[in-house]
């Protein structure tokens, strides 16, 4: 399976998750106290009502056979270096961006490269790095070790 097919998965059970446990979290705030959150968040989290038990269970299935199908790609060590998100930090109030002639949503172009390991829950680290057109940029460190070898 190729990296960008794995990515879409992930990000389609880490959005599943991340919005039933959101909402889950933030329920009562949400349902009573609309005027604590903000219009933003309240939007951003309400569609986690409507995802069924189910849904959600089978999400969490799924992470365990895409963590088995990324571990099973590597068979040595392996250390993969890459910038957090897809792009540099946006500008305040940037909703939407482009890259490689495709229009994402700042906040899923952020998400990009990141919700993989997330939804995988696999030890990955981010450091600052350098600063680019004027903005911070960092890197990703994930180092993986197959399950079958010995230390």
């Amino acid at each position: 399976m190729s990296t960008a097919n794995l990515n879409a998965q992930a990000r389609q059970v880490f959005t599943k998750i991340f919005l039933s446990k959101a909402y889950g979290v933030h329920r009562k705030r949400m349902t009573q106290e609309k005027d604590c959150s903000s219009a933003e968040q309240y939007w951003r989290i309400l569609p986690g009502a409507d995802i069924p038990a189910w849904e959600y269970l089978q999400a969490k299935k799924e992470t365990r056979r895409l963590a088995q199908d990324v571990l099973a790609a590597f068979d040595v060590y392996f250390l993969l270096v890459m910038p957090p998100p897809a792009i540099t930090a946006p500008c305040f109030g940037m909703r939407e961006t482009s890259f490689s002639g495709v229009s994402y949503s700042t906040r899923e172009a952020i998400n990009t490269l990141t919700s993989l390991w997330s939804v995988l829950g696999l030890p990955v680290i981010s450091i600052p790095a350098e600063e680019v057109n004027e903005m911070p940029c960092g890197l990703q460190l994930l180092c993986m070790r197959p399950a079958n070898t010995s230390s």
